[in-house]
Parts: structure tokens; sequence; C-alpha cells
């Protein structure tokens, strides 16, 4: 290993722990292009590991390779045989979709279905989650030079018994089993979306006192506390701190249609518009405009590399794509939600989570099951994770996880406790034939 490599990466650990997460990626991305992989020796993947690790990517690829041809719509409603076969595992129809839900997911390629977990759930995973936080990143809500602990907005938190009440919830495997035909399924193991406030009003202070959001530096939290200024505040005055939303994508490579997949989220707090959640392009999970957008992307419309280029080029290779299409994206809607409401869309369909510009946080947990066949090998790395408390080295969605903090929730960590449906969906007990 380069040395200079390391001393780069070894900079980054420090800045992380420290919550700077601008200079960490800085130092990290310094480290990857010297060919270092952002692991401890410790954390490194064994031999049988990486096996399984290409095992997964492999996966990935098979599970929707298909010929043109082949290629059919995605659809939610059951077939009397689909919904016979469903009937022989419990659990697998406790969830009763309306007609209205079941139109609009067909149509749209998205749903919210409401109130399909309790508030106290929701209440109990927050504060889990914000404590973990606290306790491995320093992050405190009250103080916004702590907030950059989140980085991109997603939170480096897997493990909590409230989410894996979540996980494990009989109505949120009824929704995927319907929507994949299939009640043999296995956990997606994911993680939570977390946005801070878009601003902080700070009150006016008739004596002097420290200030720890810098003055020349008003649209970012500092990188440590001991940064601000000592200041006597006749007026009060508004602090930003705007994340970035994440562009609209999709988690499913659009060349590969064979496998039905869906995705879901749930809003731990209300999430009204403009509080930076769930975006989506409607319909435009449908065959005819993926094929449309294959046809011009294929053409070069919108050139990956170059948008300036318009020349052919090949389909993407990756799971996760961006989505390319400027006039397409006009059509996107922020869909508002209330605590305890779930929103599930087909993989399909370009989504992405808008900019919070609201002053209150946006935190949404992630929770999807996927056909256990053909995901044996990312079925045994999540029994892995739920046993040990270890990061999943690989996301739901495909790809891998980056794991130079592999088993930063390991200490004091329990298994949870299973119920029999959760103990079939993460590994534990092998579903019957």
């Amino acid at each position: 290993m380069d040395s200079e490599a390391e001393r780069f990466f070894q900079e980054g650990k420090a800045a992380e722990r420290q919550g700077d997460m601008m200079r960490a990626v800085m130092m990290y991305k310094k480290a990857e292009r010297l060919g270092h992989d952002l692991l401890d020796a410790h954390e490194r993947l064994s031999a049988d590991e990486q096996e399984e690790s290409d095992a997964m990517a492999q996966e990935w690829v098979s599970a929707g390779v298909c010929a043109k041809e082949d290629e059919q719509e995605d659809t939610p409603y059951l077939t009397e045989d689909q919904r016979a076969a469903l009937e022989r595992y419990p659990h697998a129809l406790d969830y009763k979709f309306s007609e209205d839900e079941l139109k609009q997911l067909d149509r749209d390629g998205y749903v919210v279905l409401k109130g399909l977990i309790s508030p106290e759930v929701c209440e109990r995973l927050l504060s889990e989650c914000f404590e973990k936080l606290h306790r491995l990143y320093g992050l405190d809500k009250a103080k916004p030079e702590t907030w950059k602990a989140l980085g991109s907005g997603f939170s480096d938190v897997w493990h909590t018994p409230a989410y894996y009440a979540i996980r494990q919830d009989p109505r949120l495997y009824s929704v995927f089993a319907q929507l994949l035909k299939e009640p043999r399924l296995t956990l997606g193991l994911d993680r939570m979306s977390i946005k801070p406030p878009a601003y902080v009003d700070i009150p006016a202070l008739d004596t002097a006192e420290w200030n720890p959001v810098l003055e020349d530096e008003p649209d970012h939290a500092p990188s440590s506390s001991s940064e601000g200024v000592f200041e006597r505040r006749a007026e009060p005055r508004r602090v930003e701190y705007k994340l970035n939303e994440l562009p609209i994508h999709t988690d499913m490579n659009l060349w590969r249609l064979r496998e039905s997949m869906y995705q879901g989220g749930l809003a731990l707090q209300d999430c009204p518009k403009g509080n930076g959640g769930f975006v989506c392009l409607p319909g435009a999970h449908k065959l005819a405009s993926i094929m449309q957008y294959r046809e011009k992307f294929e053409a070069g419309h919108w050139h990956a590399s170059d948008p300036s280029k318009t020349k052919k080029q090949s389909p993407p290779s990756d799971v996760f794509n961006w989505y390319l299409d400027p006039e397409g994206a006009k059509n996107a809607i922020e869909v508002p939600m209330a605590q305890g409401d779930f929103v599930v869309w087909s993989s399909r369909l370009p989504h992405c989570n808008a900019l919070n510009q609201l002053p209150q946080w946006r935190v949404q947990c992630f929770v999807r099951h996927m056909p256990e066949h053909t995901h044996q090998a990312y079925r045994r790395m999540v029994e892995r994770s739920v046993r040990t408390g270890i990061k999943p080295n690989a996301y739901s969605t495909g790809g891998g996880v980056d794991m130079w903090n592999a088993g930063h929730e390991q200490a004091g960590y329990s298994p949870p406790d299973l119920s029999p449906l959760g103990r079939l969906l993460m590994g534990a007990d092998p579903w019957s034939t």
C-alpha cells in the first residue's frame, strides 16, 4: 500500500471523527486516486467474503437480463393463481390494498400507504437513531456546528431495535410479497435519510456569547466546535444550512427489466412539501416511456460523459444510473407524507429526494424485501450483518458500501429479537419450498 495513500486515508478518518465531512471526503478521494481501498487492514474482506461480494454483484446483473421481446410491464395486480400461491404463507396477504392504491401504483409507479406504522414505533426509531449518531459522531440536534456528521444526508445507522421491528412488520412484508408475487423474500438491509433544517434562527443577545457558526460562512456549519466568533447580537439573525438534494436516478438498470423490484421509505415524522422528501416522475416506469428513454440515450441525446456531445453511446452497465433527460425531469413532483406513511415505488421509476427548505428535520428510513431465490449471496450477507452488527458490505439496490467504519455499531450490539417471520426474512431460518 502506498504510504502517501495511507496518510491521506488516516487524515480522512480523523476528519470524519471530528465531523468535518467535507475534508474527510477530499482526503478519501486523494487516497483512492493513489490506489487505497479505503479500508483498515482488519476491515478488508477475507477471500470468502470477497467471493461472496463478487457473487452479489453477479446476482444483480443476472436478475435483470432478458431479451427485449420478453420485457413486460410492472403490474401490482394479482392473478387468481398468484393470490392462491400467496395464501399458503402466513402474513403474505395481511395488507389489503384498496382499489385506488392499486390504480395509482399501476398508473404512476408509486403510492403512499397511509399510517402503515404507528407513531410510537416511529418515535422510538427517531430516538434510537439520534442517540446513536450522537454517540458515534457527536451529532447534536441543538448544535448546527455538529450537523456535518450527516455528510450527504444518509446516516450510517443500520442496526437499532425499532428499525428491526419495522423490518419484520407483517404488513410491510405483505406489501412486498404481493407486489413481487413472491412470498419467499429476503430483507433489504438499508439505512436512513436524515436532513437537517434548512436554516436556524439565532436570537438577539444582550451580553457577549461565543457563537460557533462562522460569520464569514453563514451557509455552512463549521467543522468543529472550536470555530466561531465571540459576539454581541443586537438583532436576531438567520443562518442557513442547506444539504443538497440527490439528483433524479434509478436504482435499477433500465436495460435489465426481467425482474420486478420495488423500494420503500417510511416517514418517521411529518414530511410536507418543501421538507426534502420523496420526488418522482409519475408514469415514467411504464415500458413505453422506458423504451423511448433508452432509444434517445443510445442515440446520444444526453451524453453521459459530456452533455454537449450528441453521439451514440452504449447502455450503462451499473445498477444505479442518473436520469439524464432534462425535459422529462420537469415532470418531477414532491410527495408529502405524514408520520407513519410508507411510500412504495417501482424500481423502474426515476426518483430522488428534494432540497429541504423548511426549518424542520426530515427523517425517513428505507425498507424493502427482495426475492430470496435470486439473491442468495446477498441473503447470506444480511444474516451475518444482523447476527454480528457489522455493516452490510453491499446496498440492497446493488453496489458496494464503504467499509472504512465496518464495525462502528458493534460495541454493545445485541442481535435483535426476531419473530418467526423475521427469522425467515433475515436468513436465520430457511424458507420452505
